[in-house]
């Protein structure tokens, strides 16, 4: 799977917290964006699904 960089920028004292807390930011961030994009292709997916069942239904 090829792979990208995705850079952000969040406050000085927001990364200081989550490193304090020995959270894996990079982990973290890559996890949320992940679950994100499998949100929205399931979105995708359940309005093409339901665009042909009405096509379907209608006839």
């Amino acid at each position: 799977m090829d792979t990208v960089v995705v850079s952000v920028r969040v406050k000085k004292r927001v990364k200081e917290i989550l490193e304090e807390a020995g959270v894996d930011i990079s982990e973290e961030v890559k996890r949320y964006l992940e679950d994100l994009a499998w949100k929205v292709e399931m979105r995708r997916s359940l309005e093409e699904l339901d665009r042909v069942l009405r096509r379907i239904y209608r006839e």
